[in-house]
């Protein structure tokens, strides 16, 4: 007959020393090794176009797996919208209020213009200048 083995167990006096010390502790304040989530850039608002009287926003191409955000903040309740490469505002929105921007898939937003930023963007972009 083969004698069973048997594993010793570990003392009690070091598993309480271990489960007082602890594994590994807070991360350190300046953290190198965890990614930060800076936000994004903030849309280039002279390659934004609104028309006034019509609403509607032409927004310039993102990469595939991005995708445009309006939000209009005079309405909390309302949720932000995804917006296609044309998209019209509704009839009561304040274009200081409304404000554009993309998000990554990655969840990380960009800082946001207003469509009242974007309007005097274009209006001193030098081609629109006569």
């Amino acid at each position: 007959m083969t004698a069973l083995r048997t594993t010793r167990s570990v003392p009690p006096l070091l598993l309480a020393a271990l489960a007082i010390a602890g594994c590994g502790g807070p991360p350190p304040t300046d953290d190198a090794s965890r990614p930060t989530m800076r936000p994004l850039p903030p849309p280039v608002a002279e390659r934004i176009d609104y028309n006034p009287d019509t609403r509607t926003l032409t927004l310039y191409p993102l990469p595939p797996s991005s995708r445009w955000v309006v939000r209009n903040t005079a309405d909390m309740a309302a949720p932000e919208l995804q917006a296609a490469v044309t998209h019209v505002l509704p009839e009561d929105a304040d274009p200081g209020l409304t404000y554009v921007s993309y998000r990554r898939p990655s969840g990380q937003a960009s800082t946001a213009v207003t469509v009242s930023d974007i309007l005097a963007a274009r209006a001193t972009h030098a081609s629109n200048i006569p």
